[in-house]
């Protein structure tokens, strides 16, 4: 953290809502097992309280995805390797449908080779997308589907999935060269697997001539199937701004619209689909000045800007961009940390303009990376972390938000934020890394059951 926010600690006041606690979290556990170093955690819960987290257990060659899951008021299960072994397999992201299935998504390199750079040929590792499915009541996994083309490598995959088990998987694909060199492909594509249906073939998304590269798509899906998949757009003179595709439920997702995330430097922005089909939004500008939007997810979507009781905040987007989650009945939590580096949250009423926000933490520097989760009627929770421990504060049904509770011991890694999720009680679990001796581990705790 820089002095100057150090500093601004010694001389900035600031004022944590007390609150009747709404929940407390249970001492934290060891998720991954033995002696190989474990990292980049993610985790999904349903609304019945059905949970799966996925890790990457190993290193270069080593590296697998390693999965628990947990059946809604049982014991979490003994982690299960779920990767193809002998190439690494990296980046894992989790969902779990409605009825219980779980889907794991990751990349994983299939081969190497050579491509032609500025400054000159260099090796590339080749990955593709892939994904294994089970039900989280059962221990059979589907077998692995390779997701992508490997002519080309892909990013990190993003998924999302509707209440009827619907799922829709995006990644960058391309040469993973700069756009000035020769022979350059970079684009977005997506598969979808309908319930009790199989993966359709790759598509491509990104098709406008304003953007000189596409980077980092983003997956939002509500419970009713509309869907939103949107990426950041690179304009020229170091400018950036968001493209989206959307749909309504059993359409096909529609052409391409720019969101109004334009700003100098890269798109700090988060966006979530509520089951009504409506779609919230948080961005920041340049400058760090925060915008909070609405829109409804049909064949285009159009964000209009809300309403906010405080017009003056301003995010830290070094410590990562704004967070946005909304529940059954629209009501949406955001969170972000600020220039002074304070973890800060702000409610959005359903179809209502933004509440006043609340900072969270005052407990020491280093602090950042706030994720947010929300569960029914007003309840959810922000985590983040602080002095190199993993902190949290919940949300109860009265709107209240309670005081930060230190949910790990030091050592937490901020290169992987806090993962972080919710059923529809208020239950509420999230996964960090943290350094162990010479290695690291991953570690979870969970708030206990209403």
């Amino acid at each position: 953290m820089t002095t100057a926010r150090t500093l601004a600690f010694a001389t900035v006041a600031v004022l944590v809502v007390a609150a009747p606690a709404s929940a407390a979290w249970d001492p934290p556990a060891r998720a991954s097992r033995g002696p190989l170093p474990a990292g980049s955690p993610d985790v999904a819960v349903n609304a019945r309280g059905d949970a799966v987290a996925a890790w990457v257990r190993g290193a270069r060659r080593d590296a697998a995805i390693v999965v628990s899951t947990r059946p809604a008021g049982q014991a979490w299960g003994e982690p299960v390797a779920i990767s193809r072994r002998g190439r690494p397999a990296i980046g894992p992201k989790v969902a779990i449908d409605p009825q219980g299935r779980v889907v794991v998504v990751w990349r994983q390199v299939v081969r190497t080779r050579f491509v032609t750079t500025g400054a000159g040929r260099r090796r590339q590792a080749v990955y593709v997308a892939r994904a294994r499915e089970r039900l989280v009541s059962e221990t059979r996994w589907s077998p692995i589907s390779t997701l992508s083309s490997d002519r080309h490598k892909v990013g990190p995959p993003e998924v999302g999935v509707d209440g009827r088990g619907g799922v829709l998987v995006a990644w960058h694909w391309g040469t993973g060269t700069s756009p000035a060199d020769p022979g350059f492909v970079g684009r977005v594509q997506y598969v979808e697997r309908p319930a009790d249906g199989d993966w359709s073939s790759p598509r491509r998304l990104s098709r406008s001539g304003l953007c000189t590269e596409v980077r980092l798509p983003r997956v939002a899906v509500g419970a009713q199937g509309n869907a939103v998949v949107w990426w950041q757009c690179d304009l020229s003179g170091g400018r950036s701004t968001a493209m989206a595709v959307s749909r309504a439920p059993g359409s096909p997702l529609g052409a391409e619209t720019q969101l109004p995330f334009r700003q100098a430097g890269d798109v700090a922005a988060d966006l979530a689909v509520a089951p009504s089909g409506r779609a919230v939004a948080v961005s920041a500008a340049s400058d760090g000045t925060l915008s909070w939007w609405r829109g409804d997810v049909g064949p285009a979507l159009s964000l209009n800007a809300l309403a906010a009781l405080a017009t003056d905040e301003r995010i830290d987007t070094d410590a990562g961009p704004p967070r946005v989650a909304v529940n059954t009945t629209g009501d949406a939590l955001s969170a972000w940390t600020d220039l002074l580096g304070r973890p800060r949250a702000a409610p959005i009423a359903a179809d209502l303009g933004v509440g006043s926000p609340t900072s969270l933490d005052d407990a020491g520097i280093d602090l950042g990376g706030a994720v947010v989760a929300v569960g029914d009627g007003r309840q959810g929770a922000v985590a983040w972390f602080a002095d190199g421990r993993a902190r949290a504060a919940m949300r109860a049904a009265t709107g209240d938000l309670d005081p930060a509770a230190t949910i790990s011991g030091p050592g937490v890694v901020a290169r992987d934020p806090v993962a972080l999720a919710m059923d529809a009680s208020g239950q509420a679990v999230a996964l960090w890394t943290r350094a162990v001796g010479n290695r690291t581990v991953v570690e979870r705790a969970a708030t206990a059951a209403p």
